[in-house]
Parts: structure tokens; sequence; C-alpha cells
């Protein structure tokens, strides 16, 4: 599989703030191995805060690898950013957050049938 060929990259705005998607060759124990049946190509994602010159400035501490896998569905790619940004938005540190939100995973953005 050509994990580039599944890589979606996407992007969630609100306030002023903001959510990347980005695959930079991360796995479940690091550096991502094809050859390994239990690893799994897993998304980043980066925050942002639009300053006083309207440009984008990426957050301190606010790059994270997930649990999201490279090929997830584009709605719960969009589900899982809108959730990111409402939990940094308005945030002066968000270290610890960005932290926490390194664990999370599709299951938590599928939408009922």
């Amino acid at each position: 599989m050509n994990i580039l060929e599944h890589t979606t990259e996407m992007t969630f705005t609100q306030n002023g703030y903001r959510a990347d998607w980005t695959f930079l060759g991360e796995g479940v124990s690091g550096d991502y191995d094809e050859s390994d049946p239990n690893d799994e190509p897993l998304l980043r994602f980066d925050c942002y805060k639009l300053n006083e010159y309207e440009m984008w400035e990426e957050l301190d501490d606010s790059s994270y690898c997930t649990q999201i896998p490279v090929g997830t569905s584009d709605e719960i790619l969009l589900a899982a950013l809108k959730y990111i940004v409402s939990e940094i938005e308005g945030q002066e540190n968000v270290k610890r957050i960005c932290e926490k939100l390194s664990w999370i995973d599709p299951s938590q953005f599928e939408l009922n049938k």
C-alpha cells in the first residue's frame, strides 16, 4: 500500500484557531513499519492561532501524533479537527490539552447512523 495515496490533508479553522492533519511517517511505535502487521500509519495534528498581523502562528507544544490512522474517512477527520479546535480555543497553554488529545481515536467521532 502506498501510504501517501491514502493521506488526506485537511484543515479546520474557527474563531482565529486552526488545526491541520499531517502524516510524517509515524506509526504505533515510532516510525511506521509497513512490514509489521501490527503497525499502522497514524496522523498528527498541528495547531495554530491567528496573530495580530493576521498570520498563522503555530502554538507551542501543539503538534502530536494521534491514534487516528491514515485512510480514516473525511467525515471522522473533520469531526476530530473540530473537536481539537474547540478544546484549544481561547487557551493560553495548550501543552496538556494537546497531550490528552493525542489519544483520540476514530471511534470517538463515529456518527450514529
